[in-house]
């Protein structure tokens, strides 16, 4: 879940399941996941209810709100964890990727996005921090998009550093679940 105020300035709050309803995640910063109820209200969500708390003091006190909801979807989305290694670790979604987004939680580090739109051969080397106003980055925190899934090439913290924890969301290059053979 992407919660964002839609006017003025405040936080992007982000739930993953891996973190369950008692942490976040910032879109918009590189902080490690904070604990606290005051966005998901300490209750999980279910596929038709997100329980909040009202709008927490960090997004201000008035104004609409909006918030982009997904879930793993066979052949179309992956959510999940992993945690990095020296040995590279396998994330098997069950599809080429097309999109990832992933960050480390347990330590600060920028938040990292691929698509194979821009970067068409592995290893992928260009990337996006959505917690930042850079450009594009490339030749470093590379990632390689396999046929059903994603596997970190690089040691960086960014991607994967030994022993410490990670979440992403993947959409496929070409969903299987939703494609309709003539």
């Amino acid at each position: 879940i992407i919660w964002k105020k839609t006017s003025g300035t405040s936080h992007w709050p982000v739930y993953h399941g891996s973190l369950g309803a008692t942490k976040h995640l910032y879109l918009n910063l590189t902080n490690a996941a904070g604990t606290g109820s005051e966005f998901w209200n300490n209750t999980e969500p279910t596929s038709s209810v997100v329980s909040t708390r009202g709008e927490p003091h960090s997004m201000g006190s008035t104004g609409d709100t909006i918030m982009y909801c997904f879930s793993p979807v066979e052949g179309y989305s992956a959510i999940g964890a992993y945690l990095g290694s020296s040995s590279f670790p396998f994330i098997y979604c069950g599809f080429r990727p097309a999109f990832i987004i992933l960050k480390k939680y347990d330590g600060v580090d920028k938040w990292c996005m691929y698509d194979t739109a821009r970067g068409s051969f592995n290893t992928l080397q260009t990337q996006l921090h959505p917690n930042s106003h850079d450009a594009e980055s490339g030749n470093y925190f590379n990632l390689d998009i396999l046929s059903n899934g994603f596997r970190p090439m690089d040691t960086s913290g960014q991607v994967n550093e030994n022993g410490k924890n990670y979440v992403y969301i993947a959409f496929a290059e070409h969903p299987f679940r939703s494609s309709r053979a003539r």
